[in-house]
């Protein structure tokens, strides 16, 4: 099992990994995912591509581009779908 994190938050989740005995079965990448060099595929890919709108640091692109290198065919992502609402409002001080 591979966690990638490019922030210092990596060093956390190692600690929280051993912490709970889990020392060889998952590994603790600290580095951003378009530069990680992961030499298999995985069955599951569990991220939180969402950002801002979707689209803040590019993180919904990095998220569909870990699928195509990373995901064994049949492989599940998480989540799998997105769903964006939009509101108009108005605020008649700012008029």
């Amino acid at each position: 099992m591979y966690a990638v994190e490019a922030s210092r938050m990596a060093r956390h989740a190692a600690l929280i990994s051993q912490f709970n005995g889990l020392n060889g079965v998952v590994e603790v990448v600290q580095e951003k995912l378009e530069d990680t060099k992961i030499p298999e595929k995985v069955d599951v890919i569990v991220s939180e591509p969402i950002g801002f709108m979707l689209f803040h640091e590019r993180m919904l692109e990095t998220y569909v581009r870990s699928r195509s290198l990373y995901l064994k065919p049949g492989g599940n992502m998480y989540p799998h779908e997105v769903r964006g609402d939009n509101n108009t409002i108005s605020n008649e001080e700012y008029k």
